[in-house]
C-alpha cells in the first residue's frame, strides 16, 4: 500500500529516492513475514481448532445442562407426586419450627389444609401437655440425628386426639447445614384400638377360666405352644410351677390304649373341618393314677381355612377313676 502510495506522489514530485527507500522497507517487511509466517501458521491452525473445540464442548455443556434441568425437574415431578400420593402424613418445618410443606395426607389426619398450616409453627398439631416432647424432637432434629417410628398423640384442627406414629428426620441445604426438618406420621388409632380390644378379650378369657371348674387348655395348632387354665394343675394333682407341656408331652399324659383313638378323631374332625369334636378318654395324675374326662374342643380356622388354633374344656366325667383303669 505504501509503494502504490509513493508511486503516485512521484508522478507529481520527482522523489525518486523517498519512493526506491519505502520500496526497501515494504521488501523487508515481505521477507519477514515470509520466513516468520510458515513458523506461525500451524499455531494459528491450532488455536483456531482450539477456539473450535471450546466452542462444540460449551454447545454440550449446555446441552447437558438442558437435559439435566429437564431430568431434575422431571425427578422433583416424580417426588413431588409421590409425596402427595402417600397414605401417610409428611411435613416439612424450617429451624424456626415453621411449616414449610404439608401433603394431602397431613390435610386428612389433622384436618388442617396447606394453605392454613403451611407458614404456621409445628406446635397447631400438638396437645398443649406434650409441648416438652415437641421442643426435645425438634432439638433432636436440629442436632443432625433421626427420631424412629415414636409413638405418640396429637391433636387434630376440631381438638380430637390421634394416636400415632412418626419418624423424623434432618433437612440440610446445598452447604450442608441443617435447614429444618421433616417428618412422615402414620395414624395407629385403628392398631390401638384393635390391641386394647384384644387385651380386653384376652383378660376376660383369663376371668372366665378362673372362674370355672372346668380345666382350660389353649393350643397353637401350628406350634404346637399350649396354655393350661390353673384348674388344670388342681384338677390333676400336678404342681403349678410345673412348665406347660406342648401338644405332643400332653398325649403322653393319656392313657396309652386312649392316644390313638382321641388322636385320630381329632384329626379326622381338622379333615372335615368342624367346628367342635367331643371325647372321652383317660388322663394321667401326678401320682399316676388316671382320671376319666370328658374333653370338648373348639376349633378355630385361618382366613385361608387352615386350623389355626383350639381351646379345649377337660371336665372329670361322672364315671369312677381309680388305679384299676390303668
Amino acid at each position: 500500500g505504501c509503494t502504490h502510495l509513493m508511486e503516485a506522489v512521484t508522478v507529481w514530485v520527482p522523489l525518486y529516492w523517498l519512493s526506491s527507500d519505502v520500496k526497501i522497507v515494504t521488501a523487508l517487511a515481505s521477507l519477514a513475514t515470509a520466513i516468520c509466517l510458515p513458523r506461525l501458521v500451524p499455531k494459528i491452525i491450532s488455536l483456531l481448532a482450539a477456539s473450535k473445540v471450546a466452542a462444540e464442548r460449551k454447545l454440550q455443556l449446555e446441552e447437558a445442562n438442558i437435559r439435566l434441568l429437564g431430568r431434575t425437574q422431571d425427578a422433583t415431578a416424580r417426588l413431588a407426586a409421590i409425596v402427595e400420593g402417600s397414605e401417610d402424613a409428611i411435613i416439612a418445618w424450617g429451624r424456626n419450627g415453621v411449616i414449610t410443606d404439608w401433603n394431602q395426607a397431613a390435610a386428612r389426619l389433622y384436618g388442617h389444609s396447606a394453605d392454613e398450616a403451611i407458614g404456621r409453627n409445628i406446635s397447631i398439631i400438638v396437645p398443649p401437655r406434650r409441648t416438652n416432647e415437641l421442643t426435645e424432637a425438634l432439638n433432636t432434629v436440629a442436632a443432625g440425628e433421626r427420631i424412629q417410628q415414636f409413638e405418640t398423640v396429637r391433636q387434630r384442627k376440631d381438638g380430637g386426639l390421634v394416636d400415632v406414629s412418626f419418624s423424623a428426620s434432618p433437612l440440610t441445604g446445598q452447604d450442608g447445614t441443617i435447614i429444618g426438618g421433616s417428618s412422615i406420621t402414620h395414624d395407629i388409632t385403628r392398631r390401638k384400638r384393635t390391641a386394647e380390644a384384644l387385651r380386653r378379650s384376652e383378660e376376660r378369657f383369663r376371668l372366665v377360666a378362673r372362674a370355672t371348674k372346668d380345666a382350660i387348655m389353649d393350643c397353637d395348632l401350628a406350634s404346637g405352644v399350649t396354655w393350661w387354665s390353673d384348674s388344670y394343675w388342681g384338677q390333676f394333682g400336678y404342681p403349678a410351677t410345673m412348665p406347660e407341656p406342648n401338644v405332643a408331652a400332653w398325649r403322653k399324659l393319656i392313657h396309652p390304649e386312649d392316644q390313638n383313638r382321641m388322636w385320630n378323631g381329632f384329626q379326622t374332625a381338622l379333615a372335615r373341618h368342624a367346628d367342635s369334636y367331643e371325647v372321652e378318654y383317660r388322663f394321667r395324675r401326678a401320682d399316676d393314677s388316671y382320671a376319666i374326662v370328658l374333653h370338648r374342643a373348639y376349633i378355630v380356622y385361618s382366613e385361608s381355612g387352615k386350623p389355626a388354633r383350639a381351646i379345649s374344656t377337660d371336665r372329670k366325667s361322672t364315671r369312677l377313676n381309680s388305679k384299676s383303669r390303668q
